[in-house]
């Protein structure tokens, strides 16, 4: 693909995946092949009566906008990076549950490795944390930790995050209680209907 798209041209494609494994080897191939993540807008994978949206399954797909290497992105700082991901993963997930749309801990997994690839493909080479390289599947790891953390609704003095992490990861724990409660009150209402 990178040999015929031009040099302006665009690859875009949908994924998601509830495995950090997938999210690493996507990202991978795409930085092999000479590409960076522009933007990843996130969609609704199908309509709400479809097959797939059962309790449990990811609901929506990100967008990878893929172009040709290289990204004009000068900020190679991971600290930096990770508050422009968690700032991105909380517009997303606030927008989506103001459309009315259910949002679960899973989506909200797909959302932040997004996101994590968009900016890490961004910024590669050179993204360093504590001015030592960061891998990707470093930065995976590290973002999906912070989707488990989420997910438990741990407290924040049992995990040492900055306060603007900790921040974000309350308002993501308490859009899921907010998608759950109107998922539950839309079900309750269509078995008394």
């Amino acid at each position: 693909m990178s040999r015929v798209l031009k040099d302006e041209g665009l690859l875009i494609f949908t994924f998601h995946h509830n495995k950090l494994w997938a999210w690493e080897g996507i990202g991978k191939i795409l930085l092999d092949a000479g590409f960076y993540i522009s933007a990843t807008p996130v969609v609704r994978s199908e309509g709400k009566s479809g097959f797939h949206s059962s309790k449990g399954n990811i609901r929506y797909d990100c967008i990878l906008v893929c172009r040709k290497r290289p990204s004009t992105w000068v900020n190679n700082n991971w600290v930096s990076l990770k508050e422009l991901i968690l700032k991105d993963t909380v517009s997303w997930t606030k927008h989506t549950l103001e459309s009315g749309m259910l949002i679960t801990e899973v989506d909200i997994f797909t959302i932040l490795m997004g996101k994590t690839i968009e900016y890490y493909t961004k910024a590669f080479p050179g993204l360093k944390c504590h001015n030592e390289p960061i891998t990707l599947a470093e930065a995976l790891h590290e973002m999906k930790d912070f989707s488990e953390y989420i997910s438990e609704r741990a407290h924040p003095e049992q995990l040492m995050l900055r306060k603007s992490y900790i921040k974000k990861a309350e308002q993501l724990a308490l859009f899921i209680k907010e998608s759950k409660e109107r998922y539950e009150v839309k079900k309750h209402i269509r078995r008394n209907d």
